[in-house]
């Protein structure tokens, strides 16, 4: 019997029972849209990831005060005050390949102006802050090095700042003096924290994949016990035993891969579903979809052998004797 005929037989025999056909497909269906949507997320946390590190500059060394240590207590990492200008001048003198620095202090403070007030954080930073964090300036432009010399009264607002106040318009003993960190180290932190989440969750989908493969194989046994008389038939009028395997087994893989397909589409519907919902990034790699249907191929091949090896294997002459 040729591969046709084989799969026109398959697509008769899905059909004959489609309630069924269409339940045992439904766990391959949500493995795979799981697997999808969960990659695709995981993508567009790590693209998030990458933009706010590039924004902040990808080479960026941070400096930060160290701890304190007073009458036995530590006070925690930002007491001390150790660091001075004097120090940031030094590390723009004698680090080669350092490019721009700028010392900062962070406060909290209530501004006001005519009458508004807002609470917000204010930082105190040198004139290379701009080019360290590559910020664009909306309007104005920023302080010069002259102003912070010489303690002009400028400030530069966030956009947050200027709506509120002015309307939509317009170490003694101490230990860890100091800490250095660089946002490729954060960066790489929290990349692997997605990373690890994304793969913990796509192996809980995966999980659902092989219960849709066990669900293949039990239903395909069920047909097989169903379709006794009519394998015996087949066989006595001539059909080889490969025959019949081949038969089982496409309608196996038949089963698998319409549940593929039918979890990619979803998959992707859901992915790009939830990203304009929850204002987050997605990206659905052709790979991740091209695996989860060969997933779905491959179980359907692992599942379906058995049933089809115990159809191809009915004795005909028990099998006419079945009821």
């Amino acid at each position: 019997m040729d591969f046709a005929t084989t799969l026109r037989v398959a697509v008769l025999a899905l059909r004959r029972n489609l309630l069924r056909t269409i339940l045992t497909m439904l766990s391959l269906v949500i493995g795979v849209t799981a697997v999808i949507t969960i990659v695709a997320l995981g993508r567009g946390a790590s693209s998030i990831v990458e933009e706010e590190v590039m924004s902040a500059g990808t080479n960026l060394i941070i400096v930060s005060a160290g701890n304190w240590t007073s009458g036995g207590v530590r006070l925690g990492m930002g007491s001390s005050s150790r660091l001075t200008d004097a120090d940031a001048e030094a590390i723009r003198r004698e680090i080669p390949g350092v490019a721009y620095v700028s010392p900062g202090v962070r406060t909290r403070q209530q501004l006001v102006s005519a009458g508004q007030n807002w609470s917000a954080s204010v930082e105190g930073v040198g004139e290379d802050l701009p080019f360290i964090r590559s910020w664009p300036m909306l309007m104005g432009r920023f302080f010069t090095r002259t102003e912070v010399e010489t303690a002009e009264r400028v400030a530069v607002i966030g956009t947050a700042v200027r709506d509120a106040l002015f309307g939509a318009e317009s170490n003694p003993g101490g230990t860890d003096l100091f800490r250095v960190r660089t946002l490729e180290e954060i960066a790489a932190i929290r990349t692997s924290t997605t990373r690890t989440m994304t793969s913990l969750l796509s192996g809980v989908a995966a999980v659902s994949l092989l219960v849709g493969g066990i669900g293949v194989m039990n239903i395909m046994l069920v047909s097989v016990t169903e379709r006794t008389r009519e394998i015996g038939i087949r066989l006595a009028v001539g059909a080889r035993r490969r025959d019949v395997l081949m038969q089982f087994l496409t309608e196996a893989v038949l089963l698998s891969l319409a549940g593929g397909v039918l979890g990619i589409m979803l998959g992707y519907g859901l992915a790009t579903g939830l990203s304009e919902f929850l204002e987050w990034p997605s990206h659905v790699a052709p790979g991740a979809a091209l695996g989860a249907f060969a997933f779905a191929a491959v179980v359907g091949i692992f599942f379906g052998w058995y049933p089809a090896r115990k159809a191809a294997n009915i004795e005909p002459i028990e099998a006419l004797r079945a009821e």
